[in-house]
């Protein structure tokens, strides 16, 4: 059960996040750039590969990235319906700390291996992240 209950819960969690921004993004959309290429001839196809999703870019990949990250912290998730076979690295860096002491040196190495992954994704895709996140601001 605790199995499924994690194969499950973190899609539907990260289906929010992309139902809930997928919504923003479409809505953000300017309709004059897809009514002008339905006049010149443009099929519903044409207008969706050419017109929107290059202008979904930053979005999509903003999307993308916070789902990543939400699923890799998923600390409440796993601690809830994990159990000793299903830990995650967030679980196992917590179960470091008890009430006889703290293992200073697994926790630094396996706080590493958490934040590190995470601190070059964020350098690779942070210009995507910033123009993805200010989408919808206006000035």
């Amino acid at each position: 059960m605790n199995t499924a209950a994690r194969m499950l819960g973190t899609p539907a969690r990260g289906l929010l996040v992309v139902i809930v921004m997928a919504w923003a993004i479409f809505d953000d959309l300017p309709r004059d750039l897809e009514e002008a290429a339905t006049i010149d001839g443009a099929t519903k196809w044409q207008v969706f590969w050419h017109v929107a999703l290059p202008l979904m870019k930053p979005g999509v990949a903003t999307t993308t990235i916070l789902c990543f990250i939400f699923a890799w912290n998923d600390y409440a998730f796993a601690s809830t319906f994990g159990g000793p076979g299903t830990s995650t690295i967030p679980i196992a860096a917590a179960l470091l700390l008890t009430r006889t002491g703290i293992d200073w040196g697994q926790l630094l190495a396996i706080g590493t291996i958490v934040v590190l992954p995470m601190a070059v994704f964020g350098l690779l895709v942070k210009r995507w992240l910033v123009t993805g996140l200010t989408l919808g601001a206006l000035k």
